[in-house]
């Protein structure tokens, strides 16, 4: 006890494995998520069959932004993003809604994000796990298998 070990070197192996592909079964996957993997994992296989756009983003935003996102949602689309823009009016206002509707999102092949982005304040879009006195705020994805998304927030 009350001792700190310094490493100057350590192995370890990561066995990413998609049960879906073991089996037979065509699992999603995108140009980007194949490109970060590949990046990430030095003997990650890249999956020749992924989806000819280049991801999917969710964007999820407090009414008030939400006209103001469309300029950057249709750029999104122009370089070959799927995008889906839909504000707290669908998710709900509360974390646990908008946790329970990306979850959702994330189980779904054809509607899995490779990006979450939120957009708004805490005010506007809690963060999941957070208090109100601003501490231990993380954004939805504690909890959720969500490791292979990337997660954003534009603070307004």
């Amino acid at each position: 006890m009350n001792r700190i070990t310094i490493l100057t070197q350590a192995t370890f192996t990561i066995d990413y494995s998609i049960s879906e592909l073991k089996s037979g079964k065509t699992a999603y996957s995108s140009q980007v998520r194949e490109s970060y993997l590949s990046d990430f994992f030095d003997n990650y296989i890249v999956q020749k069959h992924y989806t000819d756009f280049a991801g999917r983003y969710l964007i999820i935003t407090a009414p008030i932004y939400e006209s103001t996102l469309s300029n950057f949602a249709n750029y999104k689309r122009n370089i070959g993003f799927e995008v889906n823009v839909v504000n707290t009016n669908t998710t709900g206002v509360i974390a646990s809604g908008i946790k329970s509707y990306i979850q959702t999102q994330y189980n779904n092949e054809s509607t899995r994000p490779d990006f979450v982005l939120l957009v708004g304040d805490h005010e506007d879009i809690p963060a999941s796990g957070g208090n109100p006195s601003g501490e231990e705020k993380n954004d939805h994805n504690n909890g959720l298998a969500l490791c292979k998304t990337c997660w954003g927030r534009f603070f307004c």
